[in-house]
């Protein structure tokens, strides 16, 4: 009983973790929808990134010529989407892990070890501008 009482007091702290790499990875079931004109641009994740990278991968593979100046645009802009969702990635196994350990640790429970090996920010600077492929 002693246990559970423990486990309860880290539940808080695991669902915070839970929601956070919910956000960060997105929904596999769709990519969601837009919310029309004026709405917020959602939030970049690992699964919205991936559909756009490879709709504009086939689309390219398609066509029987180089990128179009609007093609290096949207993959410049994609490749941005992924720089800020790895970068959140990076907070979840650094910041937000390190909280929900505190939290496993002070229940009495172990602590999750964080993801390895590192994952790295990509560097979008050789497609600024149409520079890069």
């Amino acid at each position: 009983m002693r246990a559970l009482v423990a486990a309860d007091s880290a539940l808080p702290a695991a669902k915070a973790f839970d929601s956070t790499l919910a956000a960060v990875g997105g929904n596999p079931e769709g990519r969601g929808g837009f919310g029309g004109f004026g709405a917020p641009r959602p939030a970049p994740t690992f699964v919205g990134v991936n559909g756009t990278l490879t709709s504009q991968l086939n689309a390219l593979e398609n066509g029987d010529m180089a990128p179009t100046p609007s093609m290096l645009a949207a993959y410049a802009g994609a490749c941005n989407d992924l720089k800020t969702v790895v970068t959140n990635w990076l907070a979840a196994n650094g910041a937000a892990l390190t909280a929900l350990n505190a939290a496993l640790t002070q229940a009495g429970l172990k602590p999750m070890a964080a993801a390895a090996p590192a994952m790295a920010v990509p560097d979008c600077g050789a497609v600024a501008g149409g520079r890069g492929r």
